[in-house]
C-alpha cells in the first residue's frame, strides 16, 4: 500500500517510466530504461542476467566458484499466485470487518430511532 508521503513519488516515477499511460507504454520504458544501463555501463562490467539462467552466468561474471547449493527460485508463479490470494484475503477482510460496523451501526441507529419514535421522544 501507498501512503501519503510515498503514493506523489510513486505517481511522479510512474508519470516519468510510462508518460503516465502504463499499459500503452510498459514495454517501452523499460526498453528506454535498459538501453538507458546500457549506454552508461561498459560491456566488461555489464551482466545481462536472467534470473532463469541460475547460477553459471553470475558466478562467471563475478569471477567466483559456484556456491554448490540450488539456485533459489522464491518467485515462481504459484509461489506469486499464493502471496497474491493472501493479499487479497486480508483485504478482503478488512473491507468486511468495516462493513460490519457500519452494518452494526446502522441497524443500532435504526432501532434506536424506531424505539424513539414509538415513545414520542423524538422532537423534530
Amino acid at each position: 500500500m501507498h501512503s501519503r508521503w510515498t503514493r506523489p513519488a510513486f505517481k511522479r516515477s510512474w508519470e516519468i517510466l510510462f508518460d503516465g499511460d502504463f499499459t500503452n507504454n510498459a514495454k517501452k520504458g523499460y526498453d528506454k530504461h535498459y538501453e538507458h544501463v546500457r549506454s552508461l555501463v561498459p560491456k566488461d562490467r555489464l551482466l545481462e542476467y536472467y534470473v532463469k539462467d541460475g547460477w553459471e552466468p553470475l558466478c562467471k561474471f563475478l569471477h567466483v566458484d559456484h556456491p554448490g547449493v540450488e539456485f533459489p527460485r522464491g518467485n515462481t508463479t504459484d509461489t506469486l499466485n499464493k502471496r497474491f490470494e493472501a493479499a487479497l484475503m486480508l483485504t478482503l477482510k478488512a473491507i468486511a470487518k468495516r462493513l460490519a460496523v457500519l452494518g452494526i451501526a446502522a441497524i443500532a441507529l435504526g432501532y434506536a430511532s424506531l424505539v424513539f419514535c414509538r415513545r414520542g421522544d423524538l422532537i423534530w
